[in-house]
């Protein structure tokens, strides 16, 4: 069996590098930065998201003073399990700020929203410290679930934009399997998970190839207890 794929939109970042060697961008770096974003910015329907993209374009824009509250915003709206395990997220008053802020599930990791957050994180890597690198979105199974939570969503593309990144970051094989793995935990993505599994396990990934196994024998042994109870129910009839 091979999965179809939805059409992936790649992420387009190069409209975010700022060249020079200065800390403020010139008027024509602003301009040049934010003139191919006026149109999405008008976009946003939540105040917050606009208030984070204003955010996030400072910073790009050479001005990273703001970068420890656009990093915390950012993964306020992640679970708790698929926050970082590093850097500002290992100290106790930053968690105590994460969960004051009670921010709506993924309201910032949609693709534009995620694009301004590491474009940020990469300027601010190079004006304050290298240790902004750390916070960029790399765990395979958080983006997995990221992208099953926008597929749920019906939001393609932002589900197809998380898709891809774990194919980009693991590879197709695992990737795959990684995504199949979240995907077949929900009755309404099942049957695209099944697919990424079976789709892995023709590139002879064995650990897709296992999971099937057991996932096949754990049906089997469910569907015959289901038969059991339907035929003893009717018994009773």
């Amino acid at each position: 069996m091979v999965i179809k794929l939805p059409l992936i939109i790649t992420s387009v970042a190069t409209a975010f590098v700022i060249s020079g060697c200065s800390l403020e961008a010139t008027d024509q770096e602003q301009q040049r930065v934010a003139s191919p974003y006026q149109d999405i910015e008008n976009t946003l329907t939540e105040k917050a998201q606009q208030d984070f993209f204003n955010h996030a374009k400072q910073c790009i824009l050479g001005d990273p003073s703001l970068i420890d509250e656009i990093v915390l915003t950012y993964n306020s709206s992640l679970p708790v399990k698929d926050r970082p395990k590093v850097g500002l997220f290992l100290e106790d008053s930053f968690q105590e700020q994460l969960n004051a802020k009670g921010s709506k599930p993924y309201l910032y990791q949609t693709k534009m929203l995620t694009v301004m957050y590491e474009n940020c994180l990469q300027k601010a890597s190079s004006l304050k410290s290298k240790d902004y690198l750390q916070y960029f979105v790399t765990r395979a199974f958080v983006i997995a679930r990221l992208s099953q939570h926008y597929y749920l969503e019906k939001d393609y593309l932002n589900g197809s934009y998380w898709q891809q990144r774990a194919i980009n970051l693991v590879g197709l094989s695992q990737g795959n399997y990684i995504l199949g793995r979240e995907f077949v935990k929900n009755p309404k993505t099942l049957q695209m998970g099944a697919d990424m599994l079976a789709f892995a396990a023709t590139l002879n990934n064995q650990s897709a190839i296992s999971y099937l196994n057991d996932y096949v024998i754990y049906q089997n042994i469910f569907d015959k207890l289901q038969e059991e109870n339907n035929e003893s129910a009717n018994s009773r009839n």
